[in-house]
């Protein structure tokens, strides 16, 4: 056995790097930066839930003296409805352009419909008012379930749902069906000794970042066109825009600001296509930063879900069925909400051992901004579902809910209804320990009993388990997640690539990252190790990173989305 060893940077607890700059202000994020020549942009925003769009007059913002560009959807280019990949889900480029500004309908409150960009934030709002909307409102369409009701209001004439075999004869307002089906919940019925059915809702929750949306966007018709911008997935936002726009990738460089949080939200593009239809028109760089209130009404919240669940078991706790239908809030536009039921249907249906399962979803359009990304999108919702289902039928079998837990918690060895095999699965073990550091056990016991006599103040204590995908470097075609890693002749390593630092430490764990191989166990070559984002970088010691900005903003978990071999 080789002796211990003490290391350097193996084991430690670095000062991270970016630490000092984020607590001066120093740190420059998304609305931070400026251009020479720069014009500040802002959109005009529907006042309407819904209504059809019948003209758009522009021309007296036109002419105001110090607006340099106007714009409509008339100004992006035609595409075609197309799914492509977008953060951890997919989304549809038609829909996420009509998103940008709207084309024929205002779909929610606060739908973008026209965009002004002028030599001073004043002149914008200035001009914003003197747009002319001709609006012919509709009978607004709020909740997934009524929006599947007769002689209810149909959101998009062009649009069929997705996932059936055929394509209907009809556009309806279900965007996208999802089902599963394993063994025969019927004889799972039969089987059961008890069984629990409930109704569970869980609203629409905004991500509530401290920092807006913000970007900074310089068209070159020569060479590549640059987006500065405040995101999670700086591929996402150079894929999307340039598919949006019509223009090769090459052309698009995007660089990722600092981040003041994002949850998820910051992988959806709501203003880089619109700022750069503006910088094109106007030959000047252009800057969108939302206030607090767009942010609420124009950006995508998390969605909102009606779930009907089922559960059988028998007397022992072995579970024999369950029977799942789910009604998904997918708002005015399909972006997450095609891949949110997936994400709820590995939870719903999986860790835990249930032989008959079926799974019913339906993402609905409804007039709210469409549903973004917030946080294991889909499985927070559904945890919630299945963790107080499961308890419910823990309490009418006589069990405990660890207990109940225990005998059906899938081993390693074992498939998912989705046919996932498990090679390794430590659930049994996490729940075991999980119960035993929070003393669980006793504490629902005597707050079981304290519901005979309720006190003022009540206590609880509950317990929660799920499985998430991941694997982010399987989403993108040019793997965003991609890492390459060189040495010098000075033993100095540098680390190249394409991870968004968004606050979870990827820098520092970037940095740290090469002192952990093999090759490096010479404790002389640890403090040579350096972190490399983007070409225009230069490295220090890790000890002391302080790198040179790209483009003179920013700081070293700034990267470039465009491929590393060009």
């Amino acid at each position: 056995m080789s002796e211990a060893r003490e290391y350097k940077q193996i084991g430690k607890r670095p000062i991270r790097h970016d630490g000092f700059d984020k607590v001066t202000g120093r740190a420059s994020y998304g609305a931070d930066l400026s251009l020479p020549g720069m014009l500040w942009a802002k959109v005009l925003r529907s006042p309407h839930a819904h209504a059809a769009i019948n003209s758009i007059d522009t021309s007296k913002a036109e002419a105001l003296d110090g607006v340099m560009a106007v714009a409509t959807s008339e100004d992006l280019p035609a595409i075609s409805s197309e799914m492509m990949a977008a953060g951890e889900g997919a989304a549809d480029v038609r829909d996420v352009a009509r998103n940008c500004l709207a084309q024929g309908k205002a779909l929610y409150h606060g739908h973008a419909v026209a965009a002004v960009a002028a030599i001073s934030q004043t002149i914008v709002d200035e001009a914003l008012q003197l747009i002319e909307v001709d609006y012919t409102e509709l009978p607004p369409v709020m909740d997934g379930q009524f929006a599947m009701g007769e002689n209810v209001a149909v959101l998009h004439d062009d649009l069929f749902t997705q996932g059936l075999e055929e394509q209907p004869a009809e556009p309806s307002n279900v965007a996208v069906k999802f089902v599963l089906q394993k063994g025969d919940v019927e004889k799972g019925f039969a089987e059961a000794d008890e069984i629990v059915e409930r109704e569970y809702y869980t609203p629409t929750v905004h991500q509530g970042y401290i920092e807006p949306h913000a970007c900074t966007v310089r068209y070159d018709e020569q060479g590549q066109s640059m987006i500065w911008c405040s995101t999670q997935g700086h591929f996402d936002v150079r894929a999307t825009t340039a598919k949006i726009m019509k223009m090769e990738l090459t052309k698009i460089k995007v660089i990722a600001s600092e981040v003041g949080g994002a949850f998820g939200a910051k992988t959806t593009v709501y203003q880089e296509p619109v700022a750069l239809v503006l910088s094109k028109k106007s030959g000047r760089p252009v800057k969108m930063v939302m206030t607090r209130e767009e942010v609420f009404i124009g950006s995508g919240p998390g969605s909102g879900t009606r779930n009907t669940v089922k559960i059988g078991a028998k007397k022992d706790g072995t579970i024999t069925f369950r029977d799942v239908n789910v009604y998904l809030n997918n708002g005015g536009y399909t972006s997450w909400g095609a891949t949110i039921p997936a994400v709820m249907m590995r939870t719903m249906t999986g860790h835990y051992r249930i032989p008959n399962v079926e799974f019913h979803s339906k993402a609905v359009y409804t007039n709210n901004p469409f549903a973004g990304s917030f946080r294991g999108y889909g499985n927070v919702q559904a945890t919630y579902v299945t963790a107080t289902l499961m308890d419910k039928m823990a309490e009418n079998l006589g069990m405990n809910p660890i207990e109940f837990r225990l005998k059906n918690a899938q081993k390693p060895g074992e498939r998912t209804p989705q046919n996932s095999l498990l090679k390794n699965a430590a659930l049994a073990d996490c729940i075991k320990i999980g119960a035993e550091k929070t003393d669980f056990l006793t504490k629902h016991a005597e707050n079981t009993a304290a519901r005979e006599n309720p006190a003022r103040i009540r206590k609880g204590i509950g317990i929660a388990t799920s499985i998430h995908n991941a694997g982010g470097a399987k989403i993108h075609k040019s793997d965003g997640c991609g890492t390459i890693l060189t040495m010098d002749d000075y033993g100095r390593a540098t680390v190249i690539t394409g991870a968004s630092e968004i606050g979870q430490g990827m820098d520092i764990m970037h940095m740290r990252g090469p002192a952990t191989f093999d090759f490096l166990r010479n404790s002389n070559l640890l403090d040579a190790v350096e972190s490399l984002v983007g070409p225009e970088i230069t490295c220090s010691p890790i000890q002391h990173v302080r790198a040179k900005p790209p483009s003179n903003f920013g700081h070293s978990s700034w990267s470039h989305g465009v491929p590393w071999h060009q």
